[in-house]
């Protein structure tokens, strides 16, 4: 009965997100964004978020300097231009990090 009376109020369906084909653009929108990053040398890993909205590129510190690094956002940034159509902006974040561990004797 619950069902039937819902049905006669018509109910809005609540949203379930982008369908199938949507989520193919989209997922093939962050591949190329992912291997457009990774096309560069240095580059160990990169991970598309915020719906392909920001990159983050995770860099080898002993092949990119400081100074590297700016350079490397700026290029992967024009890269994104030429290559891709997208509505907004992308945000490229490298990412160079360098870690000193150190351990007690006992």
């Amino acid at each position: 009965m619950i069902l039937s009376s819902r049905r006669r109020m018509r109910c809005p369906v609540p949203d379930r997100g982008p369908g199938k084909k949507a989520w193919k653009i989209i997922s093939n929108g962050w591949k190329i964004l992912k291997k457009i990053a990774n096309s560069f040398d240095g580059v160990v890993n990169t991970y598309a978020i915020q719906a392909g909205r920001e990159i983050r590129v995770i860099t080898e510190s002993e092949k990119i300097s400081d100074e590297d690094a700016v350079l490397l956002s700026r290029e992967i940034a024009r890269q994104i231009e030429e290559n891709l159509t997208f509505p907004g902006q992308v945000k490229v974040v490298v990412i160079r990090e360098t870690r000193a561990v150190e351990y007690t004797k006992k």
